[in-house]
């Protein structure tokens, strides 16, 4: 007899995305415009959706699933943030990286960094230092909404047995 959906160990994405993306969303945008509360909304959404969802799950969740599920609420959460602050704070973040730039430059005296800082002061180093930021705030975003989802099944796996 084939086993049905939910006794596979798959993760239902349809449904853990009904349960995720509308806190995802606001945790996105909390995260843009209240950064510390946003941050503990983030936490709290990762922590509620993959909970949620292990609750209604029939069988059990591997961490690993956990970490999947985490994830995809730091990616949702990562793009709301990135387009909410680069469409509202654009020049003046861009104002205080340039000033940050300056004071660098006036700072250290190897002309190879100082170079590289002018080269950064540029439209095409801007544009690269911005797309470098993203990427390493996307990975950030990842690694720490993954952390959250598998220690969240980790922690309800360990509840269930007691």
């Amino acid at each position: 007899m084939p086993k049905s959906p939910n006794q596979t160990g798959a993760i239902q994405w349809n449904k853990y995305r009904r349960i995720a993306l509308g806190l995802s969303l606001v945790a996105g945008v909390g995260i843009a415009l209240f950064l510390p509360l946003g941050l503990l909304f983030f936490v709290a959404s990762i922590v509620f959706a993959v909970g949620r969802y292990g609750r209604e799950h029939q069988g059990p969740l591997r961490a690993s699933q956990g970490a999947k599920m985490g994830a995809f609420n730091g990616l949702v959460s990562f793009v709301v943030t990135t387009t909410l602050a680069t469409t509202l704070f654009h020049e003046e973040q861009r104002q205080q990286i340039m000033q940050m730039l300056q004071k660098q430059l006036g700072s250290i005296s190897d002309p190879l960094f100082q170079r590289m800082v002018h080269w950064m002061m540029t439209s095409q180093g801007y544009v690269v230092l911005v797309i470098f930021s993203m990427l390493v705030g996307l990975a950030i975003f990842l690694i720490v909404s993954s952390f959250i989802g598998a220690v969240t099944v980790s922690f309800s796996a360990h509840r269930d047995r007691r």
